[in-house]
């Protein structure tokens, strides 16, 4: 009975530690469906923006390197992709539909609704950029009254698809359905600021300085000082965890009242200074990672799960490391491969791969993907789920436990020459 037990054990144990799953996605994978995929008979590089709230599909951008287009920075290589990894199946981003340029090729997918049916896409062609919403065969271009001649940029997306943030050659803009694409309220007094993030309400809007080292405006917290936005109006500075700092945002939680991102000491013509990975709770900094060079990419819905990734190279001594794929939780930092390794189970799925950055993290914190090095040495993407375990597998666990007690409590409780 005892050897029943333990064997069961063993089963429902390991049942457990494999509650997770790796997908490692080349980009050879998906870029069959990519236009210009005809040109190219290798692996393009695969850069992972965003993740679905809630954590079946991914986006990003795929780069064939070595071929270049007319395009207005000569990166028309690059082109935007949606993939639902469980499916393996893609969905084309199409041309935007806009007769003053109709070659408008999709470059990059820069954020997904809740469910990924909705991509933000950045489009670019012969004369600049422009963004379009893209769900299902249906494109709606983000530009409504703004002048054609004007380049147009959409950055981050609501969960619903409602809200997008960007920026126009003019200053930040909002767009909705009701009123297309507007300037932001009372943002001239940050003119030198762009939206880099909006929270999955749509109540927060984060924004960046332009250019963090040369232009940007001082303001009392530092130099090139982060922003958060409220609907009425509201700037809050979002200054860095040391005075002499710039801090730059990245995501936020669903409210937005958690944000991430990094800060960096002031830089000097004669020196180099690492970011620190950072964390903001209702505007104050608390620094996530002080080791190497970090930065923290996403956060889940709740401001509890963090990633990013963190980088030993010095370009002071031309040491060079790969960079290493980060997770933060409960007040410690983790790598994240190790931990899918030990804790997960997952050495078999992940032999032969390096996770260099994880840069999307679902609202659950249970679905993460970033870029990493795949096994054939190329640039692909991949997707991290722990799952939680089996209602059956974790009823198993506990039953066995209770089993055990209790055979425990009765051999104690057996007089010793009992048979």
């Amino acid at each position: 009975m005892k050897s029943l037990l333990l064997a069961i054990a063993l089963v429902s144990v390991g049942t457990l530690a494999e509650a997770a799953d790796f997908y490692g996605i080349s980009g050879s994978r998906i870029h069959g469906a990519e236009p210009g995929s005809m040109l190219s008979n290798w692996s393009p590089k695969v850069n992972v923006t965003s993740i679905s709230g809630d954590g079946s599909t991914i986006a990003g951008s795929t780069q064939m390197l070595g071929i270049n287009f007319d395009c207005a920075s000569q990166d028309c290589s690059s082109s935007g992709f949606v993939w639902a990894y469980e499916a393996e199946q893609g969905y084309s981003l199409g041309r935007l539909p806009e007769t003053d340029y109709p070659f408008a090729n999709p470059k990059r997918v820069e954020a997904l609704s809740y469910d990924g049916s909705t991509a933000l896409v950045s489009y670019e062609h012969s004369f600049g950029y422009a963004s379009g919403l893209v769900h299902g065969e249906t494109i709606t271009p983000l530009r409504s009254s703004t002048p054609t001649d004007e380049w147009l940029n959409g950055f981050a997306m609501s969960a619903d698809g409602s809200k997008v943030v960007g920026t126009s050659s003019t200053g930040p803009r909002m767009w909705t359905a009701e009123q297309g694409m507007v300037a932001l309220p009372s943002i001239e007094s940050a003119p030198a600021t762009r939206p880099s993030a909006i929270s999955s309400d749509g109540s927060t809007i984060l924004l960046n300085n332009w250019n963090t080292y040369a232009g940007g405006a001082i303001t009392a917290a530092g130099f090139g000082t982060a922003v958060r936005f409220t609907p009425d109006g509201e700037l809050f500075e979002l200054p860095a965890d040391n005075a002499a700092g710039t801090s730059r945002v990245a995501a936020s939680s669903f409210d937005g009242s958690v944000v991430v991102g990094s800060w960096t000491p002031v830089m000097t013509m004669d020196g180099w200074f690492k970011s620190h990975a950072t964390k903001w709770v209702n505007g104050e900094p608390i620094s996530l990672e002080m080791g190497g060079s970090s930065v923290a990419l996403d956060v889940s819905a709740d401001g509890e799960t963090i990633v990013g990734t963190l980088d030993f190279s010095d370009p002071l001594t031309d040491a060079y490391f790969e960079p290493i794929a980060m997770l933060w939780a409960n007040g410690k930092s983790y790598e994240l491969e190790t931990m899918l390794r030990d804790k997960y189970g997952l050495g078999s799925k992940l032999d032969g791969w390096k996770l260099t950055s994880a840069t999307a993290i679902s609202d659950d914190g249970r679905v993460i993907a970033g870029n990493g090095i795949d096994p054939a040495g190329n640039q692909s993407a991949w997707v991290a789920v722990l799952r939680v375990p089996e209602p059956a597998s974790a009823m198993l666990l506990v039953v066995v436990g209770c089993l055990v007690l209790a055979m425990a409590r009765v051999r104690a409780a057996k007089p010793a020459n009992a048979l």
